[in-house]
């Protein structure tokens, strides 16, 4: 492995560890931290975050609570038509305040 390998590993490996802190942070309801990491990783890959964000709304927010998936689709939609980081903002805060457990994938699981 030569240097630039290196870099772009070890570069990988700090964005992943960014999304897993980030996940922490909503989690802890960190929203402070949580806005910021948010507001760092988009200015990495603005779409990758977005993935994320709604993966996360999936997985880890309660099935019960359907208002955060439609906040936070809505917001994604309104960022895709103009690229502002408040969008982003608004996403992670409604993601901090939301039930976490009983996602609609621990749901299928059960059943599966």
């Amino acid at each position: 492995m030569n240097a630039t390998q290196y870099a772009l590993a070890t570069t990988e490996q700090e964005i992943a560890d960014a999304y897993r802190n980030l996940g922490r942070m909503l989690i802890s309801g960190q929203k402070e931290n949580a806005m910021k990491q948010a507001i760092g990783l988009i200015k990495q890959d603005a779409v990758r975050l977005w993935n994320y964000l709604r993966e996360y709304t999936s997985s880890d927010v309660s099935f019960l609570e359907t208002t955060p998936l439609l906040v936070v689709n809505a917001l994604w939609n309104n960022w895709a038509q103009d690229h502002k980081d408040v969008f982003v903002a608004h996403a992670v805060l409604a993601l901090v305040q939301a039930t976490k457990g009983n996602s609609a994938a621990d749901a299928m699981k059960k059943h599966l």
